[in-house]
């Protein structure tokens, strides 16, 4: 439902379900490939499921084509495939999505900056980027793509530590 006086497009709804439950009643598959996603006219809609699938409350992004203002839009959850594969992608979902996986930061979205001339890493492993940061060095990831308002940006912190621990997001320079 949008309350607003604008139409939204291409936005992103939470949706949190309890997959546990379908799971363990033989309804879903275990590892949530079977989940698909469809407007009220049956077009596919792009998904990801952000937090850990067969719990209670999994988190689930779904991008909406249109939710008109001040109204509501029907979608619709199928699973119970069990011979569907995984179709969860987010970069189809949100218009800058990274999880880190690989080895190595992708400089098609990310351009690396050092703010000092000391000493200091940064590394991607196990779906994680690890800024390895020494003396009063400030290592930075900027997006390659600038984005209008007003968007929303969410991201998953293991630990903001140092001299000077910060995570930012500037609206210019």
């Amino acid at each position: 439902t949008n309350a607003n006086a604008s139409v939204y497009t291409n936005f992103q709804v939470k949706v949190i379900v309890n997959t546990q439950a379908l799971i363990s009643a033989g309804k879903m598959n275990i590892n949530g490939d079977d989940i698909r996603f469809t407007d009220a006219s049956c077009a596919k809609l792009n998904y990801w499921i952000d937090s850990n699938i067969n719990t209670t409350s999994t988190v689930i992004w779904v991008k909406l084509k249109t939710i008109p203002s001040s109204g509501s839009t029907s979608i619709n959850m199928y699973y119970g495939n069990l011979c569907a594969t995984a179709a969860q992608n987010g970069d189809s979902t949100f218009i800058l999505f990274d999880d880190f996986l690989g080895s190595s930061l992708n400089t098609s979205k990310w351009t690396a900056f050092k703010e000092t001339t000391l000493s200091g890493t940064l590394s991607i492993s196990g779906g994680m980027a690890t800024f390895n940061n020494t003396s009063s060095t400030d290592n930075t990831i900027r997006s390659i793509s600038s984005f209008a308002s007003p968007h929303r940006t969410e991201a998953k912190i293991k630990l903001n530590s140092g001299s000077y621990p910060s995570i930012a997001q500037l609206k210019s320079g």
